[in-house]
């Protein structure tokens, strides 16, 4: 049980590398194989060299594809692979995902659209019903976990999530599910972000002139009653011999957190973090987001 005073999910190492079924696409099943393949082959140095090898017209984009489809499929048994995956091999999985996800970052024509497209275990516009202040000692300096308890209004990426938890127990400590895993098409949707975190993440001066996951007038980010389109990562607390334990957080990247506020219609992006304008309605928001997913899982040559 980890020492982690805020919503986490436990699920068991993964029993097979790559994790392969039947069952899978086929695009899936090709992206496991090759990246599996590469975390055998090379180790953290060749990799970088490889990678500088690569441009984007000749592989990057490709590449991407097959990435977004492993996410895509699974998200969940994807990040189990990242962080339990079976030894011996010459690179942590990880590392390739983080590497990867710098070299879009430098060549993509859409490197932080793409990066936060690619990354997310989840995007979804949604109606917050209640949020939750704890404090966990655990977080160091960022000690104030605030816990958003929300119903899914339309999913953008993603299949399955860890299931919501219930909150309001006598004495409220710390809670974790064993094993539990609900449809992307259940509504709930938990995830929890750190209050003294950098809200603008576009730059190294505006995090440090970040006030935290604030709005100006100082209160926390997300407020209930509201609604958001939010991209989310999972994260893995701790782990040990079988079992891991998971949270689901924004990936805090470009200006609002990656959690972007909705009001009468229109999303709030004021330094137009991706390139799709500002003053959006949320459907153009959205549709924009779908036809840069559409490029992505169909490059052109």
């Amino acid at each position: 049980m980890p020492n982690y005073n805020s919503i986490t999910s436990q699920f068991m190492n993964i029993e097979q590398s790559p994790p392969l079924n039947t069952g899978m696409p086929y695009d899936v099943m090709i992206g496991y194989i090759g990246f599996d393949s590469l975390t055998k082959s090379l180790n953290s140095r060749q990799l970088h060299n490889y990678l500088d090898t690569l441009y984007w017209g000749d592989t990057i984009k490709y590449a991407m594809k097959f990435f977004y489809e492993m996410v895509d499929y699974d998200p969940i048994l994807f990040y189990r692979y990242l962080v339990s995956a079976s030894w011996p091999r010459k690179l942590i999985p990880s590392t390739l995902t983080s590497s990867f996800y710098e070299k879009i970052s430098l060549v993509s024509p859409h490197p932080l659209l793409d990066m936060v497209l690619c990354a997310s275990s989840l995007i979804a516009h949604i109606y917050v019903n209640d949020t939750m202040t704890v404090i966990d000692p655990s977080g160091g300096w960022a000690v104030h976990s605030i816990i958003v308890t929300s119903n899914i209004i339309e999913v953008i990426k993603g299949t399955n999530i860890p299931e919501c938890l219930n909150l309001y127990p006598a004495n409220f400590e710390r809670k974790t599910k064993k094993n539990d895993i609900h449809s992307i098409n259940d509504s709930c949707l938990q995830f929890n972000y750190r209050l003294e975190l950098p809200l603008d993440n576009r730059t190294e001066t505006t995090r440090a002139n970040s006030h935290g996951m604030r709005d100006s007038s100082g209160l926390p980010w997300v407020k209930s009653g509201k609604e958001y389109i939010v991209f989310l990562e999972l994260l893995m607390i701790c782990g040990d011999s079988t079992s891991l334990y998971l949270t689901l957080r924004p990936i805090y990247a470009g200006s609002c957190g990656t959690i972007y506020p909705i009001e009468n219609n229109i999303v709030y992006d004021p330094n137009d973090d991706y390139g799709f304008g500002v003053g959006k309605t949320t459907d153009e928001f959205i549709m924009a987001l779908r036809n840069r997913i559409n490029q992505i899982k169909n490059p052109n040559p």
